[in-house]
């Protein structure tokens, strides 16, 4: 018995040899692989028995997909243990393109269209490209297409080829007997970039006109007397408008203005009787003079606040729907713009932005004039001839003063200027004999003046400067100073000796010519120094500045010309 137990242990022992010499061909055929969960600190163990064997973990090599000009990989297997390729890679081979028909459209008059293409349905190269068709030709009956019912562009109109060759202008009506214009924007294969002067003058019976994107100017007086016209839009390609554009287009009731035109000029819409209502674009900076005079039936305009500049003579005369009387003063929307009054003082409103052009000019029975905190612009002319104006305050709110403002003030005899104010005009002081006293309350604000000319600064004529009710004789140049503009204290015999800051890097010219009284001129920084006559430039003729008196010499005789600058 013993003996059979023992011959059953040893036939046990070679069949598990059997076993495992068959192992990896026994569970690659019954599909064991690295999906199934196994023990890998066991198969380890089982691996190492006799140095060779392995019990196989398939893992699958991912292929690729053949293109239309490459080729591809079926999927393979592979021993993740020993490396053993279980099932090999096969090459796919490429399939070549799939050429498929892009259909196109046929072209009407009212949109192109497109030849057909080719191009493979797979990878989308393109075989044969599409190409646009031009619109077809409208069928014009009367100004419309009997088609597809648009206006037509008119046909006759005349145009005049630029210097260049490279654009057209309409410049007159032609042969065209249309009622309802529409400019077109190409003419001869180039754009149509401008109407001309006079181009509509006097075409009675032109009722509408349309502008395309490509007109970016309309000339002086391109409509003068089209009574018949009704409705204009401006498209915002146009940046400039003629004078007189508009003038006597007496059925003239809706304008559409360009967001990009900065300027309304001279009688633009003088004498637009049924014009109502108008939007001014942010962008305009200034209203011509006469610009809407005589629209009587204007009751509504919109006038922007920020950066506008003035307004011109008379430039809503006989505009009664849109202007109000105050003590004699006529306003529309935040402007005065006209004085009929005869009162020795005048205030303005309050909520005054701006004084137009002209508007109390030679009223010689003012003595007193307020201008009230608020104010922005004082115009072109404002005061000139106001012989009995003794004293003038510029508040701080005010940035610009317009060329002649105070031209022939002749008694006036003091000024304060505000530190608001960056601009004054060409003479704006002139032959304001009787100034004696300029006030200021900042030496910065009043060295970044831009002063037109010489006759823009009253200290040419009043001689003395003040800040803060104290006269300059000795000037210090603060550190937030780096350029002193011209003009800006030319004439000034209060000044006997100046400071230049570190932080100044320019003199104007003319900043210190005719300062009889100034001896001495310091700068904090001695080097670096030279002249110019283009403050454009880096480098110049050097300057030594050590010395004070002849550098006072020098800027207040010989420097009218030049620009002293400093390399920092």
């Amino acid at each position: 018995m013993k003996r059979f137990i023992l011959l059953l242990l040893i036939a046990l022992l070679c069949l598990c040899s059997i076993i495992c010499l068959t192992s990896c061909d026994v569970m690659d055929r019954f599909g064991y692989n690295d999906n199934e969960d196994n023990d890998d600190d066991n198969n380890d163990g089982d691996n190492n028995k006799g140095g060779s064997l392995c019990i196989h973990r398939s893992v699958i090599i991912e292929g690729k997909k053949a293109t239309c000009t490459e080729s591809g990989l079926t999927n393979g297997k592979v021993c993740s243990k020993c490396g053993t390729v279980l099932e090999e890679q096969r090459v796919i081979m490429p399939l070549g393109h799939d050429e498929s028909t892009v259909y196109g459209k046929p072209a009407s008059c009212s949109e192109t269209g497109l030849t057909d293409g080719k191009k493979c349905s797979r990878c989308d190269l393109v075989f044969v490209t599409q190409k646009t068709i031009p619109c077809l030709p409208h069928t014009k009956n009367g100004t419309t297409c009997s088609v597809c019912g648009s206006l037509c562009d008119s046909e006759g109109l005349s145009y005049t080829l630029s210097f260049n060759r490279k654009y057209y202008a309409v410049t007159g009506i032609g042969s065209c007997t249309d009622t309802q214009i529409i400019i077109p924007s190409t003419y001869n294969g180039l754009p149509v970039s401008s109407i001309g002067k006079d181009a509509f003058k006097g075409c009675v019976s032109i009722t509408s006109v349309s502008i395309p994107d490509s007109i970016t100017s309309i000339g002086y007086g391109a409509f003068y007397g089209c009574s018949g016209l009704t409705a204009i839009v401006i498209p915002d390609s146009v940046t400039s408008i003629g004078e007189y554009i508009f003038y006597g287009c007496s059925s003239l009731s809706s304008v559409t203005l360009s967001k990009e035109i900065t300027y309304i000029t001279d009688s633009a819409f003088y004498g637009c009787t049924r014009l109502a209502a108008v939007n001014i674009p942010d962008s305009v900076k200034i209203i011509g003079s006469c610009a809407f005079a005589d629209c009587s039936s204007l009751t509504s305009i919109d006038i922007p606040d920020s950066s506008f500049v003035s307004i011109g003579k008379n430039a809503f005369s006989g505009c009664t729907g849109i202007s109000k009387s105050e003590n004699g003063i006529t306003y529309v929307d935040k402007w005065a713009v006209a004085y009929s009054g005869n009162s020795s003082s005048v205030t303005l409103r309050s909520d005054t932005l701006g004084i137009a052009d002209n508007v109390f000019e030679n009223c010689t029975e003012i003595s007193e004039f307020v201008i009230p905190n608020g104010v922005a612009y004082i115009g072109n002319y404002a005061f000139s001839g106001c012989t009995e104006i003794t004293a003038i305050a510029i508040p701080n709110s005010v940035k610009e003063i317009g060329m002649y403002a105070f031209q022939d003030c002749s008694y006036l005899t003091s000024v304060s200027i505000g530190n608001g104010v960056t601009y004054i005009g060409t003479n704006a002081f002139i032959n304001c004999d009787c100034l004696n006293r300029v006030s200021i309350n900042s030496v910065e604000a009043w060295c970044n003046i831009d002063f037109k000319n010489i006759g823009a600064n009253p200290l040419t004529y009043a001689k003395n400067l003040y800040l803060d009710n104290s006269v300059i004789a000795h000037l210090y140049i603060p550190n937030t100073v780096t350029t002193i503009k011209d003009y800006a204290f030319n004439g000034c015999d209060s000044l006997l000796s100046v400071t230049v800051s570190d932080s100044v890097t320019c003199i104007s010219g003319s900043s210190f010519v005719d300062c009889d009284n100034l001896t001495d001129i310091h700068f904090t920084v001695t080097s670096g120094w030279f002249h110019t006559s283009d403050a454009s430039v880096t480098r110049g003729h050097t300057v030594t500045v050590t010395d004070s008196k002849t550098n006072a010499v020098n800027l207040r005789e010989n420097a009218i010309l030049e620009y002293w600058m400093r390399n920092t």
